[in-house]
């Protein structure tokens, strides 16, 4: 699950969650301010990991996901801010609930910059356009 991004989202989830596993879940994190992208607030971030952490016992946190903008994307040479803003998210999460640095996973990247995403630490990247092709947005 990749789109927990409120206490709310999380106990809702943690609640319906029937399966004897729990659900492993990642924070959505809104790195790049732009209004088309959604998840919490950065400074958010800690506060539901804990939530999660202690009163979800459905469900098991994994780590932490963004969607950077495309433009930042582009130059292979340069760090994207995003993907650096939610590794040092997942460092505070960690040293929070004193977990080792290599206890939550990133996810961060898509079909177009997930080489980049992975030089940068990420460890579960999104390519279905690479599989499945664009969508095709309906009006």
């Amino acid at each position: 699950m990749h789109t927990i991004a409120t206490k709310k989202h999380a106990k809702a989830l943690d609640g319906h969650w029937t399966h004897a596993d729990a659900c492993r879940v990642y924070i959505q994190v809104h790195t790049s301010h732009e209004e088309t992208k959604s998840g919490c607030a950065p400074d958010e971030t800690v506060d539901i990991a804990q939530y999660i952490w202690t009163e979800c016992k459905h469900l098991q946190l994994a780590g932490l996901m963004t969607i950077g903008i495309p433009s930042r994307e582009l130059d292979l040479h340069e760090p994207n801010p995003d993907f650096d803003l939610l590794a040092q998210l997942r460092d505070q999460v960690t040293a929070h609930l004193r977990l080792s640095s290599d206890a939550l996973g990133l996810s961060m990247g898509m079909s177009d910059d997930y080489l980049k995403a992975i030089g940068q630490g990420s460890t579960c990247v999104r390519v279905g356009s690479s599989i499945f092709g664009h969508r095709q947005y309906h009006k």
